[in-house]
């Protein structure tokens, strides 16, 4: 299935997600640019930004696309990069037309792990490569050297620069691509890696743009895979019908399954399950089930061929054992203080292989079997995978999370070497960090309601909303979640009530401090539902809590969708929605839009959206309407909203809109006349705004007036400063040379000269 991707830009968040000491260790063994860090530290909000303002892209139009000749696909393990290439390679080898398929670009894949290997003492390069080695496709080099040379005749395709694992020789091949790149120009060239370990700087200099391969969605990829996946699988049309909407549904009702989906390998991994059974729903049961398959095939009696007597004692127990002890040293880091993340450097996960053989099996050769395990990671991804960089981690953190909570379950439950107090001081110690949240979470899955009523009283005595300040507050998130993983919620009856009432007053309108507490408040909730324990003797002070949320408190946006989580019973959010107080209206039309979106919320979204007295109301209303119901109807709706309303924040949320749902020219004209006729500066200043960022990122930065690109926004009426312009080329890396070109670009997209501003001429002038 093919997938979409953005072009990176400078972005790279998975560098900046790791440990600082792990950060050093890459720069000291020179993995990593330290130039190249401090710059991804220092404009990470400016690049993550821009990273995500762009359309995703099919990644096939991209592989495709002669503006892009040289291309780095990145992506992490799992994401489908080798799968990509392969795709292409098969989709040339498969067309049937013989003249069609040599009018195409002939694919060339080379595995740079068996190029690097290739002995070679001189001379060394890609058309020699296929030529000499022993490849399945080998090719005259004097055939191939004139093949390179035709303009569109051959696309290099160069899988795993990560995989070369030594950066020295890395930076041998590197140099390989850059100097086949300028021997061969009319040869496109597709290069895949990991992110951790690969430096642009030196493929940018040669050319090379650099694309993120990102998750399936769910609106058209996951179901088209699925679609496919079934129709090749199965002989059967209505097995595999069945079989398809078995796996449809559960990812459709399941927040669990669809948190794995995304990732292709995962997908697949699930498809496979759901074969045979169907996916368990409880989250445990779940990650244990596709733990165990992933573990089945790590083929460590490969790995282990040296150590034939071993290799029969690492069964599912033995892996089980050694994954549960890297998930807690990843999640702890060096101590329990330390930084959760889902990365190891290879020294250790070897160390902690080790200790295991050496504690539990008594395996003389501890060490040396350690490292061939480690070996094995680096060739193929099991549920351990290679990162690059000689760093290591989890296939998904689900499953880092999922070990380390078993291990901690196992220290409580069967070794019984924690104490159920130890054990709540865990989570005292992590009640707040959002990277331990679903650890603790799968713990209260996996224990017995008793304690889980222990733990969730503990967090909740804690927490004082009529004192506490937001940062002590975000414990009860967490009780509430707790609840959720309790296997017979029932028998929680007596704290059920308790940690509802501290919730309801979260929801208060004398605190103005705690929307982050309130919006954890109803993601919690969604997990538990009407499954809240002791909810019956509480509905009527949940229903009848909106009386205490004054007009002024913003509690009232987020209620409505805490109630819908609790009491999901549409009647109660319609009478807010027709309610007296406009917080609670807003909070009530967007719970509509997004838990019962039909017709009759349509209706009274555009109703609210002309009609409501409050303009933050109409604004919300709009909002909805553009993000649920995307069609013609609502184009007209907010076009002439964006012209109609009589506040300018109903017009610019339009505008907004429009751009962001129909980036066309009908929508360009628009802009264009609402930035030179709207009564508003501000109005003006964001119309002329989203059309310059259509253009470019100088002119989404240039119309900034803090170089932003947040607002608040320069009046196009007035002419932009030199100096503003200058700022503005600096910070998107434009050179002084390339200023008055790109000033000149600008102004023509946008119909005026920028320099002088569109301020209309007055009467009677020529």
């Amino acid at each position: 299935m093919p997938q979409s991707v953005r072009e990176c830009l400078s972005y790279r968040p998975q560098l900046l997600e790791l440990p600082k000491e792990h950060q050093r260790r890459l720069l000291e063994r020179g993995e990593l640019d330290p130039i190249e860090l401090a710059e991804l530290e220092r404009l990470h909000d400016e690049h993550r930004r821009a990273y995500f303002e762009q359309p995703l892209r099919p990644v096939l139009e991209v592989c495709a696309d002669p503006r892009v000749p040289r291309l780095v696909l990145l992506g992490d393990p799992g994401s489908g990069k080798s799968s990509l290439l392969r795709y292409l390679a098969l989709d040339w080898a498969l067309t049937e037309n013989v003249n069609a398929r040599y009018t195409q670009p002939l694919p060339l894949l080379i595995e740079l792990r068996d190029y690097n290997r290739w002995p070679c003492p001189s001379g060394k390069g890609f058309p020699r490569y296929l030529h000499e080695a022993s490849t399945w496709h080998r090719l005259n080099q004097h055939t191939l050297d004139w093949l390179l040379k035709q303009p569109g005749r051959v696309v290099l395709l160069l899988d795993g620069l990560d995989e070369v694992f030594d950066p020295v020789e890395r930076e041998q091949v590197v140099n390989d691509i850059h100097r086949f790149s300028n021997d061969y120009p009319e040869t496109r060239i597709l290069v895949t890696s990991r992110v951790v370990g690969y430096r642009a700087e030196r493929l940018r200099d040669a050319g090379f743009r650099d694309y993120m391969l990102q998750d399936l969605d769910d609106k058209v990829q996951i179901p088209a895979f699925l679609e496919r996946w079934h129709q090749v699988t199965f002989a059967d049309p209505n097995e595999a019908a069945s079989k398809r909407e078995r796996l449809a549904k559960a990812i459709r009702e399941s927040r669990s399954i669809a948190q794995l989906a995304g990732n292709p390998l995962l997908l697949t991994l699930m498809a496979i399950i759901n074969r045979y059974q169907e996916l368990p729903r409880d989250r445990v049961m779940l990650y244990e089930k596709a733990a165990e398959v992933l573990l089945q095939q790590w083929d460590t009696e490969r790995g282990l061929q040296d150590f034939p007597d071993l290799s029969r004692e690492i069964d599912l127990r033995a892996k089980t054992a050694i994954l549960r002890r890297v998930a807690t040293r990843m999640q702890t880091g060096d101590g329990d203080e330390g930084q959760a993340a889902n990365v190891i450097e290879g020294e250790a996960l070897i160390d902690l292989i080790e200790g295991y053989l050496c504690d539990e099996l008594r395996f003389s050769q501890a060490r040396a079997a350690a490292q061939a395990l480690v070996r094995q990671l680096r060739e193929r991804n099991f549920i351990l995978c290679f990162l690059g960089a000689d760093s290591y981690a989890f296939v998904h953190r689900t499953f880092l999370e999922y070990f380390c909570a078993a291990d901690l379950v196992q220290r409580f439950h069967k070794e019984k070497t924690l104490t159920i107090d130890q054990l709540i001081e865990v989570f005292d110690r992590h009640a707040r960090n959002d990277d331990w949240r679903e650890v603790l979470r799968l713990i209260c899955g996996q224990i017995d309601e008793a304690f889980v009523g222990r733990i969730v009283e503990r967090l909740a005595a804690k927490v004082d909303p009529g004192r506490d300040e937001t940062a002590a507050l975000h414990g009860l998130p967490l009780a509430v979640y707790c609840l959720a993983e309790a296997r017979n919620p029932a028998r929680l009856e007596q704290i059920g009530p308790r940690v509802l009432e501290k919730a309801l007053d979260c929801f208060d309108p004398r605190r103005s401090d705690s929307h982050e507490v309130q919006n954890a408040l109803v993601q919690a909730a969604m997990a538990v539902g009407d499954r809240w324990p002791g909810l019956d003797g509480m509905r009527q002070s949940v229903l009848t809590h909106h009386r205490r949320i004054s007009i002024s408190s913003n509690a009232g946006i987020r209620w409505p969708a805490f109630l819908a989580k609790v009491l999901p019973e549409r009647e109660h959010i319609r009478r807010l929605a027709d309610g007296g107080q406009w917080t609670l209206r807003s909070g009530a039309l967007i719970t509509l839009a997004k838990s019962w979106p039909d017709v009759e919320t349509r209706r009274l979204l555009a109703e609210h959206a002309v009609q409501d007295e409050e303009g933050w109301t109409r604004a919300a209303a709009l909002r909805a309407l553009a993000q649920g119901w995307p069609d013609a109807e609502t184009r007209r709706l907010l076009a002439d909203r964006a012209v109609q309303d009589e506040a300018g924040k109903i017009r610019r949320t339009a505008l907004e809109a429009l751009a962001r749902g129909w980036p066309d020219a009908e929508t360009r004209r628009l802009l264009v006349e609402r930035a030179v006729q709207d009564e508003d500066g501000e109005t003006r200043g964001v119309a002329a705004w989203l059309h310059a960022k259509q253009h470019s990122r100088f002119g989404a930065t240039l119309l900034g007036g803090d170089l932003d690109g947040v607002g608040p926004f320069l009046d196009p009426r007035s002419p932009i400063p030199r100096d503003h312009i200058e700022e503005a080329a600096d910070k998107v890396g434009l050179s002084s040379a390339e200023i008055d070109a790109a000033v000149a670009s600008l102004s023509a997209h946008m119909g005026w000269d920028i320099l002088r501003g569109n301020r209309p001429s007055p009467c009677g002038s020529d």
